[in-house]
This record gives structure tokens, sequence and C-alpha cells, in this order.
């Protein structure tokens, strides 16, 4: 029998189409700090490997304009990454939580590619000389960054710490079984890497960065023991289809 018509469901008003998804005029603000290795360890799925610095990058999307989606503002924690393939070590941004206001992106997000996605408030503060981001969800403060920005830098070369983002972002995708006791339908890591990556501005500042945990969020859990620095920029790019990187059913 042949599969119903329609990329998403409902089949009569997909929720949202295939990729290529194009961003345009994005704005971010970025907080690179160092935690420790015991976080690394409860956040890192094995068999990928965490970045000896012990760095985090906690940003957060500004994005205007997007094909599919239309407007939206999104906050990522992304751990950089490498994965031991068949030929050599793969390296990439491993997503370990996001938090957005638009429930299009998240459904296509957790879906296709598995990013962690949740329904939040993403709050936009520019007071004096400091620019602040905020997720509020199930009423509490979740999560806040700030920057001062001081110094414009170049965007060719870009900063190697904000590079790190044009790397491959890696998923783990959870589908659970729609039967009782049964294993998931999907258990993966993905892989997808943003093409036509842009910079277009880019400043650099003081940062801080502040974690608070609720009962459905723990956020807290990331412990902050140094602040890296801080960047905000703008530019754009498209998110195309992925790769399965590593299949955990396929282990067994």
């Amino acid at each position: 029998m042949p599969i119903p018509e329609g990329y998403s469901i409902p089949i009569t008003a997909p929720l949202y189409e295939g990729p290529t998804y194009k961003y345009i005029r994005t704005n971010t603000i970025l907080c690179v700090f160092r935690t420790t290795k015991e976080v690394m360890e409860k956040v890192v799925p094995k068999p990928l490997v965490y970045n000896s610095d012990l760095y985090i990058y906690a940003w957060v999307n500004h994005l205007p304009r997007t094909t599919g989606f239309c407007h939206y503002r999104e906050m990522f924690l992304t751990i950089p990454v490498e994965y031991p393939g068949k030929d050599g070590m793969v390296a990439g941004n491993y997503n370990a939580h996001l938090y957005l206001d638009n429930d299009s992106p998240i459904a296509a997000g957790r879906e296709i590619y598995g990013y962690p996605k949740k329904l939040a408030r993403v709050h936009f503060t520019e007071q004096e000389d400091v620019l602040t981001r905020s997720v509020e969800r199930g009423g509490h403060e979740i999560f806040k960054v700030a920057i001062s920005p001081r110094v414009s830098l170049p965007t060719d070369p870009i900063d190697p710490l904000v590079a790190q983002l044009a790397l491959p972002f890696i998923n783990y995708k959870l589908i659970p079984s729609v039967v009782e006791g049964a294993k998931p339908d999907v258990a993966q890591l993905t892989l997808m890497e943003l093409v036509n990556f842009q910079c277009t501005k880019l400043d650099k500042g003081p940062a801080t960065v502040e974690f608070n945990s609720s009962p459905a969020d723990p956020l807290g859990l990331f412990e902050v023991e140094e602040v890296i620095g801080g960047w905000y920029f703008e530019g754009g790019y498209d998110l195309p289809y992925g790769s399965v990187l590593h299949d955990y059913l396929k282990e067994e």
C-alpha cells in the first residue's frame, strides 16, 4: 500500500515542508565558557568525545527571516566534540539543549534531525551598552546570557572560536516505539552541516552567562568555571538534509 502523500502531518495541513531551509539576516549572541569533566560526562553521549578544553557554547539566535518557518528566536547549548569514524575522527558540535518559540521548527528539528528542541519564551533586552538574552519556561528563568560588544573584528578570517559553529552539528535522534516495552524506533547520532555560512559583522566583548533549574529543565547542572569570551555576529546560512553518523540499534 502506498505511503499517504504529505511531507509531515497532518497530511492535509503539514506542519512543515522539507529542507533546504534558508536563514537570512540572522544575529547571534555567543558566550563560550569552560565547565567541568563531570558535566561533560553527564551530557555528552558515547561514543562522542568531548573537547579537552571543556568548552561549551551558549548562544541565542534571532532569526527574523527564514524559508519555511518565518520568524523565531532560539537558544542553543552546544559542545565541540569528535566522533571516532572509520576514516578518522569527525569534528563537530553536539547539541545538548535547545529552546525556541515557534512550533514548526521545533517539530521539524526534532523529527528530521533529532535536535532536542523545547518550546519556551526567549526574551531580548538592550539597555545602555549591554545586550541580554534570556529563556523562560514553565514560569522559571532557566538561562541568561549578556554581552557588551566593545571591539569590531574582521570577518575574514573569522575568529577561530566563532568558526567552530561552521562545523557540522551532531544530534542524538531518539524516537520511542508505540509498543510498550519495545526498543526505540530510532536511536541515532545524526550529522548536519550548514552550507553557505556567512558572517557579515562580528563584535567581541565581555560576557556573562547564568543557568538555573526548574522542575522540568535542570540547567543548573551546567557549572561555569570560566567565561572565555563573548561575541555578537550577524550573517546567514542554509540548513540542508543531513546523514546518519551512528546507529545505536545496528550495534546490537
